[in-house]
């Protein structure tokens, strides 16, 4: 059988510094268990969107500032944790630069001074394994504690990771009254969790924890904004173009290609490019996407496409192995 398409709306992430390879290119390129020498799909990547950060010098500001006057830093996408590292470099550079200037007898004084030391105290919610590992990644003297980086077991998960962060202020909160005569009762930080997001951002997460009992307060801060990439609908047209004529002569495994969305913000741009191409009516691709709030918009936009009955594959967890585990299993190729 001949290797199924896999197409990824997202870019390629190999690591040129270390040579390691996209994590879903490594895992969609192994054989199945069936068959031990042919690989089961043949990955294609095709980035959608560009990413630019804003307002960095009030980020900045935010970074300088220290971490008093917040309970906690909320993060659900790599890129606002990319311009949370950038904003904090700056700072930090700032830092070493007066470190320098004083001289060896005042570096100690200035490092003890310095918005990381108040930041390394402060727990960081993380959507998933993604955002997790983006924050480890940062630079050492911006990088939060790993012990302090908490992220719910259904990763990818909005109401998880609202559930997670109202139960960790509650147990939070009857440690502290364990010692006091009263009964425990379960209060929420006495200070707004900083969120760090993009342009479009859900309202879900700030909802759920608002509803919660009692209420815990989330106060966004915008940190990149996302537009269509001028390459995607040439690229992705193209690409499957070139998949269909391959299938229309050759249809021996009888396995349609897969179109993975990994963001709602993809959906919209990819369904016109499928709709130009009559992939609805003629059935010639299958979805699968990552994360819930990813399936709910490809879902609603099929429905306003004519495509309402065709199958969406939701990956149980995010990440590469999510993936291929769910796109094996529903081509027999466990």
């Amino acid at each position: 059988m001949s290797p199924i398409p896999v197409i990824l709306l997202r870019p390629n992430s190999r690591s040129c510094a270390t040579s390691s390879p996209d994590p879903y290119a490594h895992l969609l390129s192994q054989p199945s268990s069936s068959s031990r020498s042919t690989p089961s799909y043949t990955p294609y990547f095709v980035p959608v969107l560009d990413t630019e950060f804003v307002d960095q010098d009030g980020l900045q500001e935010v970074y300088r500032e220290g971490s008093e006057k917040w309970g906690g830093v909320v993060v659900t996408s790599q890129r606002a944790v990319e311009a949370w590292g950038r904003a904090g470099e700056v700072v930090e550079g700032e830092g070493a630069a007066v470190a320098a200037g004083k001289g060896k007898g005042k570096a100690r004084e200035v490092e003890a001074l310095s918005p990381s030391s108040t930041w390394a105290t402060l727990h960081f919610f993380s959507i998933g394994p993604s955002t997790t590992n983006a924050l480890l990644s940062l630079s050492f003297n911006v990088r939060p504690p790993p012990e302090l980086i908490l992220s719910p077991s259904n990763a990818g998960n909005t109401p998880s990771l609202a559930d997670l962060i109202a139960s960790h202020f509650s147990s939070s909160s009857r440690q502290t009254s364990s010692t006091s005569p009263s009964p425990s009762i379960s209060t929420p930080p006495s200070k707004p969790l900083l969120y760090l997001t993009g342009d479009k951002n859900s309202p879900l997460l700030s909802q759920l924890l608002l509803s919660s009992s009692p209420p815990i307060l989330l106060q966004p801060r915008q940190t990149y904004l996302t537009s269509p990439l001028p390459t995607f609908i040439p690229t992705f047209s193209s690409l499957l173009c070139s998949i269909f004529e391959r299938e229309a002569t050759s249809r021996k495994n009888g396995k349609l290609p897969w179109v993975v969305l990994f963001s709602p913000s993809a959906v919209e741009l990819a369904m016109a490019v499928l709709n130009e191409l009559d992939a609805f009516r003629e059935r010639r691709v299958r979805f699968a996407v990552i994360g819930p709030t990813t399936g709910d918009a490809l879902r609603k936009e099929l429905e306003t496409e004519g495509g309402g009955q065709m199958d969406v594959l939701e990956a149980g967890r995010p990440g590469a192995a999510g993936l291929v585990e769910v796109l094996r299993k529903r081509d027999g190729l466990m």
